[in-house]
């Protein structure tokens, strides 16, 4: 009983400054109140910032009108490369006929 009397001290004091130490080490290791709210702060940013976001569905429509659209440009296109054989067609017979008048001008 003597030693528990003698060496109980020194027992508190090191068992004081163990929980001393695990508290300090949990501190450390756990995040803190401030670390708490700047994550939330920035988690709230991202939430509003994904509501502006297009969802799936806004996605897939988009890419229907946008083939859509594609369809559509072959065939403006297609025609386009046919309205160019008819202009290319009349230039022709524009030219051949500027020439038949130039030709007759220098007849007289």
């Amino acid at each position: 009983m003597n030693v528990l009397i003698d060496y109980g001290v020194y027992v508190v004091l090191a068992m004081q400054f163990l929980l001393a130490w695990g508290a300090w080490s949990m501190r450390r290791a756990f995040a803190t109140k401030t670390d708490h709210s700047a994550l939330a702060l920035r988690v709230g940013v991202i939430e509003h910032e994904m509501k502006h976001m297009p969802t799936k569905d806004e996605l897939h429509d988009l890419q229907l009108e946008l083939s859509e659209t594609v369809g559509e440009i072959k065939l403006v296109r297609a025609e386009y490369g046919s309205l160019m054989g008819l202009v290319t067609r009349v230039e022709a017979v524009a030219t051949r006929h500027e020439q038949i008048f130039v030709d007759a001008a220098r007849s007289r």
